[in-house]
């Protein structure tokens, strides 16, 4: 009885520690999408402007803004989901997302295709960095020179079509791609530009943002002031301090007793209470879904029969392990989240049925299967959880974990059958899931599988510059992969949870970030 209640309780704990895990583990195995391209003018090749509303502008104040993690690194080309919330503020790009993940224009005033694979922008003058410099095109392009070449750098999946970028004058350049990408803009957007000459390592962060970095205070807490040459509507609040604490009662603590302003993951237990006290707690997918992947090509896996790849996505309760989080988890139906470029809503998830899974484990001709599942060390609550479930059906599952750095060489080596993953659409387009994950040459095709037809239709979907078509395209192999290959069993997302103090005017963002000029 003690045993079980022991299983039970580290079952609930599960999901809690599920998304500490994945933003340890797969640093290097999320990789960053693009965002739906906005449609285009027929009449113009130009297009994009910026209307400012009319914000407050305080003479003295600060916000503050904690977060359950540290800064790690002030380096631009870092992709981290962390580094990206701190450094936001300071860096931007020539494009930049709006609230509702629309590409908007930053550095780049206006830009257009001259042709399929050139790109022309037209920057916007009389834009300084916080050094005092003035931003012009070299800048640019070393920034994207810095992100394809730079050893640290984590960010060349954004730039790796990027063939050459030419300036034109001093206002104007053009970025030639190897091949049509219509998700260029999109990374853009997550590509900081930065001053040709900064020196690496990176000991104090230098961009055009609203904010500019003042200091480091301890190891737990960064402070900013606003930058008053600042090209766009000045920010509201003249200072700005992010810190990190890891307690999460102490994290919540610090918003209720008025020591900070903004909560960046507001643990689900204390969303009641903070709600209850008038305090906004936003609700937003927080654009990762944990699933986990089959080797169907092997030739030695078990997942080579498509009946038991069926069983096992039928005898997995969804329900009851999202159940085990909070409500602020549901089942996943497919490799991408909700908001997401891509997402087709007609998917559901596997129907839990036992008798089903059962059923098709017999059409193989064996009554009995033995698989191995690879996790993560950590996730030892997930593997119990599938032990349980399986051998209901007559699957017998032997647990192996495994430590960070362990794990991810196993994945990228192949040799796994069965093992969970994450993935992250930082900004919301599953077009890089599909070629690196699901193409039969991506970089994190751990599970080998290969089909000539789907290959054909990801690489017509990458140079697919119609938004329309290639949405269908998206739809289409996110049908093709979960529900007719199964390669895979999509499991579960989380809404990412703020918490703001009742005194703020705010309204959240489907990125996630939370930027500082967005509060009044």
């Amino acid at each position: 009885m003690a045993d079980a209640q022991e299983n039970q309780n580290q079952k609930k704990l599960l999901l809690n520690r599920v998304d500490m895990i994945v933003g340890a583990v797969f640093l290097t195995l999320i990789t960053i999408t693009g965002v739906a391209m906005f449609s285009l003018d027929s009449s113009s090749y130009l297009y994009g402007d910026v209307t400012h509303s009319e914000e407050i502008v305080r003479d003295s104040g600060s916000l503050e803004v904690v977060y359950d993690q540290s800064l790690e690194t002030y380096d631009p080309t870092a992709s981290g989901v962390v580094t990206r919330g701190y450094l936001a503020n300071v860096y931007e790009g020539l494009v930049r997302f709006d609230q509702d993940f629309n590409v908007e224009p930053a550095l780049a005033l206006s830009w257009g295709m001259l042709d399929d694979t050139t790109w022309q922008f037209k920057l916007r003058p009389d834009v300084k960095f916080h050094d005092g410099s003035d931003l012009e095109p070299e800048d640019v392009k070393e920034s994207i020179e810095r992100a394809q070449t730079d050893s640290d750098s984590q960010i060349q999946d954004l730039v790796k079509q990027v063939k050459k970028v030419e300036i034109i004058d001093d206002l104007i350049l053009q970025i030639e791609t190897k091949r049509p990408d219509p998700t260029l803009l999109n990374k853009l957007a997550l590509l900081p530009v930065v001053p040709a000459d900064l020196k690496s390592p990176v000991v104090s962060p230098i961009g055009t943002g609203p904010y500019v970095f003042l200091r480091e205070v301890g190891d737990s807490e960064w402070e900013f002031e606003r930058f008053s040459d600042y090209w766009g509507d000045l920010p509201s609040f003249p200072e700005l301090s992010i810190k990190w604490i890891t307690d999460k009662l102490e994290r919540y603590e610090s918003l209720v007793s008025g020591e900070v302003d903004v909560l960046g993951q507001v643990p689900p237990i204390f969303v009641g209470p903070l709600l209850e006290q008038g305090y906004m707690v936003a609700s937003l997918p927080s654009l990762e879904v944990h699933f986990f992947m089959f080797d169907s090509e092997g030739d030695d896996s078990p997942f080579r029969h498509k009946e038991v790849r069926e069983a096992v996505a039928s005898a997995l309760d969804l329900e009851t392990l999202t159940s085990m989080a909070s409500e602020f988890a549901e089942p996943a139906t497919q490799f991408v989240s909700r908001g997401v470029f891509g997402y087709n809503s007609d998917l559901d998830s596997f129907e839990f049925d036992a008798s089903y899974a059962r059923e098709q484990l017999r059409s193989t001709g064996k009554n009995e299967w033995e698989v191995t599942l690879d996790l993560p060390e950590g996730l030892e609550g997930l593997g119990d959880y599938v032990v349980e479930q399986l051998d209901e059906i007559g699957i017998e599952v032997l647990v192996n974990t495994w430590s960070a750095e362990d794990y991810e060489n196993l994945i990228r080596s192949g040799d796994s059958d069965f093992y969970f993953l994450a993935w992250r659409s930082d900004a919301g387009d599953s077009t890089d899931f599909f070629t690196n994950i699901v193409h039969s040459e991506g970089d994190l095709n751990g599970g080998g599988f290969a089909d000539e037809g789907v290959d054909q239709l990801i690489e017509a979907m990458e140079q697919n510059v119609f938004e329309t078509t290639r949405l269908e395209q998206l739809q289409q192999l996110m049908e093709l992969v979960t529900k007719e290959w199964i390669i895979g069993v999509p499991l579960f997302e989380t809404d990412s949870l703020i918490g703001v103090s009742p005194d703020l005017d705010w309204e959240p963002r489907m990125d996630n970030l939370i930027l500082a000029n967005d509060f009044s």
